[in-house]
């Protein structure tokens, strides 16, 4: 498995890769006794939607069903309003009816820990399990809901000369992405993998546009107050500053939605487990070649932007 040529951060610690696995066709309860095969731990039932693993090694992980309007029981007030009223029992059981039913409107998912790149062959252990058991369900597994593979990588260091240039590689190779994943037409459709807006990839690919990193901040907020973009930057804007983030809420910035952490949010991938080809090595690598791409001193040509005369110095001596 391919890594990137930037391997610690500012520490001098391995950079650390988190995931978010999204599903169908596999029950929760199955999905997190998965997890404790590969990372340890034991499984702890929240509620109908949502199972932890804790006490792993690697941190605590979870299991839900990926929707608010579920996991919040909002339904309730819905059969409120049209006068049923049931009971502790009954609303049980139809928790555990629509537990057993979501998966046809909404995708489960599978949100780990970050782990030291040196242990991310272990998230291909937990794809292929997932695989596994997917082919040997009997469950019934058609969905109007498409399945997507989030990776958050940690950036090097919360610098300017790190993270624009590895925003304007994946700009740049947007389209030539999408065709090579082939991405969901029903996930493209969908707000939460848009494109960013051409205007803003004209301002990245200015040669002269040399920002410090709060104006950085502040242009991707004025061209992107949302977390809908295929490389989401919010997280790691509101591990820089919350106020920040804060200050595009009136424009539509959806803060109860963003975790702050110093990481890419990486979501353009498709999550197959009903494909036998498909990988998490596959996509992780494509991610690779969007870093090496981005700190080559190969890739000066009409395509992509001339980073040596928007970074001034050595990136190896940055980064070293």
């Amino acid at each position: 498995m391919k890594r990137p040529n930037h391997l610690k951060n500012t520490d001098g610690k391995n950079r650390k890769v988190g995931i978010e696995i999204e599903f169908i066709g596999i029950p929760l309860p199955q999905a997190a006794k998965i997890i404790t095969d590969v990372f340890e731990g034991s499984v702890q039932k929240n509620d109908e939607y949502v199972y932890t693993v804790s006490e792993s090694p690697y941190g605590s992980f979870k299991v839900e069903c990926d929707s608010t309007f579920v996991k919040s029981r909002k339904y309730q007030s819905w059969l409120s309003k049209l006068g049923i009223d049931l009971d502790r029992e009954e609303l049980k059981k139809m928790d555990r009816k629509i537990a057993e039913g979501c998966n046809i409107l909404v995708p489960f998912e599978i949100v780990t820990p970050p782990i030291s790149m040196d242990e991310i062959p272990k998230f291909e252990q937990l794809i292929n399990k997932l695989k596994q058991a997917k082919k040997q369900s009997d469950s019934f597994t058609f969905s109007l809901a498409p399945c997507g593979l989030h990776i958050n990588i940690e950036i090097t260091s919360m610098d300017v000369n790190h993270i624009k240039p590895v925003l304007q590689s994946f700009c740049n190779q947007y389209e030539d992405l999408i065709k090579e994943i082939d991405v969901d037409k029903i996930r493209r459709l969908a707000p939460y993998i848009a494109p960013f807006p051409k205007e803003y990839t004209r301002l990245l690919n200015d040669k002269d546009y040399s920002p410090d990193l709060d104006t950085f901040f502040n242009d991707y907020l004025d061209f992107n107050p949302t977390r809908n973009r295929a490389l989401d930057l919010t997280p790691i804007i509101g591990e820089y500053s919350w106020p920040l983030l804060e200050k595009y809420a009136e424009k539509g910035l959806e803060l109860n939605l963003i975790k702050p952490r110093p990481a890419f949010h990486y979501r353009l991938p498709n999550c197959h487990l009903d494909e036998q080809e498909w990988s998490f090595t596959q996509e992780w690598e494509r991610w690779v070649g969007i870093e090496d791409l981005a700190f080559s001193s190969n890739s000066f040509n009409d395509k992509y932007v001339n980073f040596h005369k928007i970074n001034k110095g050595n990136f190896n001596d940055i980064f070293s």
